[in-house]
């Protein structure tokens, strides 16, 4: 009877306990909720934004890389490949910094003025605000006007009849003439895309390169690049398949 009585009695504590955890963790569980309203009361709940989200994707798009880069300052010396760099250099930085408007591009050109260059401009301007009442807004007219005005005299005509009459020179590389081919080209403002400047290129490489390199029928001046050096490595490699060069 007597163990009856205390298998009784620990079944009741065990139920008892039960009951009284399972109280407990429910108060507990309601504060915590209850907390976590009081606490957010008067706020709105913050949500992390996924990463595909346009937030996200505009924070990456505004990332930029932390180098410092100083634009040249032309001042207005008779330097033909110097304004010629001077200007690239200005279409690159608006290039890479997503600058499309030419207002915008000509305004950070004329902070890169000095000296001459840059009394040359201001008068620019206010001649031409008298005479029209507004100034040059195009690009390519900025370049026209600049290099007019900064160019020797004659340099274009020069600089064509030498673009006419450019060949690889007998002892020059292939690297160095396309070099040579590629600063004229921009220099002048030709395209190096045109199927006229492939074959100008093509016809100004060394003979015994000009055959072989047609008989591929390549598509563009790269191309064409990696078969001359291909072909000059075989000529100094005294391969009997190369001719000598003319």
């Amino acid at each position: 009877m007597k163990f009856m009585v205390d298998e009784m009695y620990r079944d009741f504590r065990k139920h008892k306990g039960e009951n009284s955890s399972g109280s407990k963790q429910d108060k507990e569980e309601d504060e915590s909720h209850s907390h976590d309203h009081s606490k957010g009361k008067g706020k709105e709940e913050s949500f992390p934004t996924p990463p595909s989200s346009p937030v996200h994707n505009k924070k990456a798009y505004l990332i930029k890389l932390n180098v410092k880069f100083d634009l040249p300052i032309y001042d207005g010396e008779l330097n033909a490949e110097k304004l010629g760099n001077w200007i690239r250099q200005i279409d690159v930085y608006c290039r890479v910094q997503n600058i499309d408007s030419d207002k915008s591009k000509i305004q950070l050109a004329s902070l890169c003025l000095g000296g001459t260059a840059l009394v040359w401009w201001e008068g620019r301007t206010q001649a031409d605000m008298r005479k029209h009442g507004k100034t040059i807004s195009v690009w390519s007219e900025f370049v026209i006007a600049i290099k007019k005005q900064f160019y020797p005299l004659a340099y274009m005509q020069q600089a064509m009849m030498s673009w006419q009459a450019l060949r690889q020179l007998k002892g020059q590389s292939v690297q160095g003439y396309i070099q040579e081919f590629r600063k004229r080209a921009l220099m002048l403002g030709i395209s190096l895309d045109s199927p006229e400047t492939l074959l100008k290129y093509i016809g100004g490489l060394h003979s015994y390169m000009r055959h072989t390199i047609l008989m591929s029928n390549p598509t563009s001046i790269d191309e064409v690049f990696v078969q001359a050096t291909h072909l000059e490595a075989r000529g100094k490699n005294g391969s009997p398949e190369v001719g000598r060069p003319s």
